[in-house]
């Protein structure tokens, strides 16, 4: 896409390699992650041992990925750095906040319909599979602010986004987005009750109970959930759209266990159950898990894997709440997420860039448990 004879994707960037440049030579000193940079390579050797068609530009693409993990995510470290990543993460959530809350109200008063050409609810994002998980990462957010604060007003006003971000991902009707939001919110839950279990478990039943007394408010807004499961339930599998993507996945991970068959490809030869563009080269992985153990085999997937499991199991022993609760639930919901949807090496996408940043955040908090970044809110 061009404007004004500027090649945006070219701008894109040069501007994340001006910023990430800059905030480099700005820098005292920097470090790199390990587990980062050993999957960074193991893209890398994907494509060198692999002939991988031109149209899919798997070179420019690591590039982008890259340099979004080098600027956003877990790649580098630095003062400069880490204080852009924490002040763009919260830049990022609100903005989330006040898109899908207006969106909504948009909607229900009748200003902006949000629908897709498909008549899918979207909002103002580019689809209701991309919506949807937004929608419930700024619930995430929301509860925390409204929890995190201690002025009525404000508080109120955050749970009142958060419900309306909860009815925003139940109109948009990503069941998996609303499973993953399910898995972070007990997550999340646990964490502020975690030494008291029954305090836990009443609080799990006092949602459970208000959603149920509640559902005939909000049943309206489940048509488009209800058409999904309605669907899977008449082709005999609750993950229809999804079976032909993961067996190709799986079977490209077969042919090549061990390096993948390319970063950023598919097997254009054996291609059934495959959705890829030649044109543009962009791929439907269908499962950011298998995607990447199909791209980049075994070499990539475990240090992917040793990256989610070593947060979730450090964030799980941390004592500060808010911090270790928000970061906690998003860990929780992407890796459950992840399973259908694609864009873990998607740079450019909006869930791309609030995920690999989260991971970002995350380590960030992480290695500075005894500094300012141990509490992320200031």
């Amino acid at each position: 896409m061009t404007v004004l004879g500027i090649d945006i994707g070219v701008l894109y960037f040069v501007i994340l390699w001006s910023c990430f440049f800059a905030l480099l030579v700005l820098s005292k000193n920097f470090e790199l992650n390990l587990l980062s940079l050993w999957l960074v390579f193991a893209a890398l050797y994907s494509i060198i041992f692999n002939i991988i068609p031109e149209f899919f530009s798997p070179y420019e693409r690591l590039f982008a990925f890259i340099l979004t993990m080098g600027l956003l995510g877990p790649l580098v470290h630095s003062d400069i750095l880490d204080q852009f990543k924490l002040k763009l993460f919260h830049i990022l959530s609100n903005a989330f906040i006040i898109l899908v809350t207006v969106s909504f109200l948009a909607k229900v008063t009748g200003i902006y319909s949000g629908l897709d050409a498909h008549h899918n609810y979207s909002g103002f994002f580019n689809g209701s599979m991309v919506l949807s998980p937004i929608a419930v990462i700024a619930m995430i957010y929301s509860i925390t602010l409204a929890l995190y604060h201690n002025k009525n007003k404000i508080r109120w006003l955050y749970y009142f986004a958060a419900l309306l971000c909860f009815l925003s991902a139940i109109v948009a009707g990503s069941r998996i987005a609303l499973l993953g939001g399910t898995g972070g919110i007990l997550y999340f839950i646990y964490k502020f009750n975690q030494s008291k279990p029954f305090k836990y478990l009443f609080s799990i039943a006092l949602i459970s109970g208000i959603l149920i007394l509640s559902f005939p408010l909000w049943k309206q807004h489940t048509v488009f959930l209800q058409k999904k499961i309605e669907y899977s339930s008449q082709q005999g599998s609750l993950t229809a759209s999804r079976d032909k993507l993961w067996q190709a996945r799986i079977n490209e991970f077969l042919t090549s266990p061990i390096i993948g068959i390319g970063f950023s490809s598919v097997d254009t030869d054996n291609n059934k159950g495959s959705k890829f563009s030649i044109s543009s080269g962009r791929i439907e992985p269908g499962s950011s898990w298998l995607a990447i153990l199909s791209m980049t085999g075994l070499f990539g997937f475990l240090p992917f894997f040793l990256i989610q499991i070593r947060n979730l199991i450090s964030l799980f022993k941390h004592e500060n709440i808010y911090s270790s609760a928000l970061l906690g639930a998003y860990n929780i919901f992407y890796i459950i997420h992840l399973t259908s949807e694609g864009y873990a090496f998607s740079a450019g996408s909006s869930l791309f860039i609030h995920f690999w940043l989260s991971l970002g955040i995350t380590d960030i908090y992480l290695k500075q448990s005894n500094s300012e970044y141990q509490q992320i809110f200031q």
